[in-house]
């Protein structure tokens, strides 16, 4: 009877193990990520990965597809919230911005595919309400809602978060599922 329970028990927690070790990441969510850093050692921060579905740590690999920083832009003259990738080519594409919530979600739940759009190094200028299509290292596509930026200029370091809706696309074409 114990070698039963015991036998029962070791299979229960394999079972559940091996699940776990074997679950799709999601392809769609929100999420919050901003610019604070850490110093433990290593100087990091954490961004978003879209093929993992979850923040990552800049020493992750891999490594956030997506980081906010704040800083001045070549070609800007005032501090700015702006996009960074870990990439050798431009990743964002900025798709439209709109003057109310429930247009930028009309709009962004009605976008299943993109045709030729211009690419940039930095996704910038941010403002709630826009949707931007962006581009990982291994050329798979996500398109971004922002629901809520947040500037804090009088933080030191400046403090910038944003919160955002997400769709990624892991098979490399320009039509979204969702």
């Amino acid at each position: 009877m114990k070698n039963s329970i015991f036998i029962f028990f070791c299979t229960l927690l394999f079972f559940t193990s091996c699940k776990e070790k074997n679950e799709t990441p999601p392809v769609s969510g929100e999420v919050t990520i901003d610019n604070s850093t850490d110093f433990s050692g290593t100087y990091y921060s954490y961004g978003f990965c879209f093929r993992l579905g979850k923040k990552v740590s800049t020493l992750d690999d891999p490594d956030p597809d997506l980081t906010i920083e704040s800083g001045i832009p070549e070609g800007e003259t005032a501090e700015i919230p702006y996009f960074t990738a870990n990439t050798y080519s431009p990743a964002f594409s900025f798709y439209g911005g709109y003057s109310t919530a429930s247009a930028a979600l009309t709009t962004f739940n009605a976008l299943r595919s993109f045709g030729t759009i211009t690419w940039q190094e930095m996704g910038y200028p941010l403002a709630d309400n826009q949707i931007w299509i962006i581009k990982d290292d291994e050329g798979n596509y996500s398109k971004i809602l922002i629901t809520t930026l947040t500037i804090n200029y009088q933080a030191s370091p400046k403090f910038v978060a944003c919160t955002f809706k997400w769709v990624y696309q892991p098979d490399g074409s320009a039509t979204f599922n969702e």
